[in-house]
């Protein structure tokens, strides 16, 4: 059985030009624009593929994203994967809102798992005041 090393999973907002996680957090609202999951993984002796399998909080699959890991390297000991999901298409799912999971896995192994928060955004308010403009959320 082949099994490689989840080093590293995280979900944020944005990726690097060189593929890294920015804005990392575990609570998104529908005025974040994408929720990604990201990975990093070492030990790939072979090119693999691992699923990423989005749950709504209703623990319901949602969709099962497979992704391709291309054999580690020595020039490039470790691979990154991510997956990406419009903040607008999630709204579109039915009660979408709440405490999500995206579980990793390799076969029928699981590697990990991250769970992270989508908010409704209850009310929004602008205002102006001379030259600048100030929100107030709710969430």
């Amino acid at each position: 059985m082949f099994i490689i090393k989840l080093l590293e999973l995280c979900s944020c907002n944005w990726l690097t030009v060189n593929f890294n996680p920015i804005c990392t957090k575990n609570i998104f609202t529908d005025l974040d624009e994408l929720i990604i999951i990201w990975c990093k993984f070492s030990d790939v002796s072979k090119d693999s593929c691992i699923n990423m399998i989005w749950k709504n909080p209703k623990r319901q699959n949602v969709i099962t994203i497979p992704v391709k890991i291309n054999k580690s390297t020595t020039e490039e000991p470790v691979r990154r994967a991510w997956t990406v999901m419009e903040t607008k298409a999630a709204n579109i799912l039915n009660n979408c809102y709440g405490n999500w999971n995206v579980e990793i896995s390799e076969d029928d192994n699981i590697l990990g798992e991250i769970n992270f928060d989508f908010r409704n955004i209850k009310s929004k308010t602008l205002s102006t005041n001379s030259n600048s403009i100030m929100m107030n959320i709710t969430i």
